[in-house]
């Protein structure tokens, strides 16, 4: 379905450029519609417009899109055989459509069709010397535009193709230290010894299911009912809160093992870190 706003995008903005110009020319220069080949040009625009708009194009082969660039510059080409209205540098349009979306051969194809309808349809005034200058003018500037815009594209895509090969690289590294943290963080709650990590202001950043059920904690750090008091040795007085473990760690003081039991005296059989 992209595909499809794609090509609907490049050729509504192509017809709606030939509209712009047929409301000029009709507003300053009316007679130029009694030339039945300009006539049949915005007749065609007008045509493979409805047509783009009906094709279901992401059912379809990718090369079949190239009918519609194709198409529009058979109109353009058409239009050019007003001889005081020089409609040629509407080329641009289905010329830069084939370099973006399509291969460098199909871009040189696109550019010697288009050589060929100004031959046969572009008004045809003047010495043959005028005529050869118009085509390979012609020739040349659309072969410049293609093969900067083709480079140009190809250019884009490598670039998006590496940083899309560097995001899934950054997720799987990613995934791998989720999985590794996750592992990790398994063994250590597995442990019968009671674990924590504090900040320097004391604010708990990680520890184990053995603290957890021992300081009465759930997993963010906040303090739950709890019988559990951490005394100064076996059988001494409970420690008071600006003198235990957490609290020396986050002072950036050495900690040495407390017992720690309820609050009726029981002994505890496990030790904080």
């Amino acid at each position: 379905m992209i595909r499809t706003m794609s090509i609907w995008r490049w050729q509504l903005v192509f017809t709606g450029s030939i509209v712009a110009i047929v409301v000029m020319i009709t507003a300053f220069k009316p007679q130029t519609f009694a030339n039945p080949l300009v006539v049949a040009g915005i007749a065609l625009v007008v045509v493979t417009t409805l047509i783009t708009l009906a094709v279901p194009w992401h059912r379809l082969p990718h090369p079949f899109a190239t009918a519609v660039p194709l198409l529009d510059a058979l109109a353009v080409g058409f239009t050019t055989n007003a001889p005081d209205i020089r409609l040629g540098f509407l080329w641009v349009f289905p010329v830069v459509w084939l370099a973006t979306y399509f291969t460098m051969p199909w871009v040189l194809g696109g550019i010697a069709f288009i050589s060929a309808t100004l031959v046969l349809f572009a008004d045809q005034s003047g010495t043959p010397a005028d005529i050869l200058l118009r085509l390979l003018t012609v020739v040349i500037t659309l072969g410049f535009l293609g093969v900067t815009v083709r480079i140009g594209s190809q250019r884009s895509r490598a670039a998006r193709r590496l940083l899309q090969r560097r995001s899934e690289q950054v997720n799987r590294a990613a995934d791998r230290a989720e999985t590794n943290q996750r592992r990790v963080t398994q063994i250590v709650d597995a442990l019968s010894v009671a674990l924590v990590v504090v900040s320097a202001g004391g604010r708990i950043l990680q520890m184990n299911d053995a603290y957890r059920a021992l300081y009465g904690r759930d997993r963010f750090g906040a303090a739950l009912p709890s019988a559990g008091v951490e005394y100064d040795a076996r059988r001494g007085t409970a420690v008071p809160p600006s003198r235990t473990s957490i609290a020396r760690a986050a002072s950036g003081g050495s900690s040495r093992p407390r017992r720690c039991g309820s609050s009726t005296g029981t002994a505890s059989g496990g030790r904080s870190r």
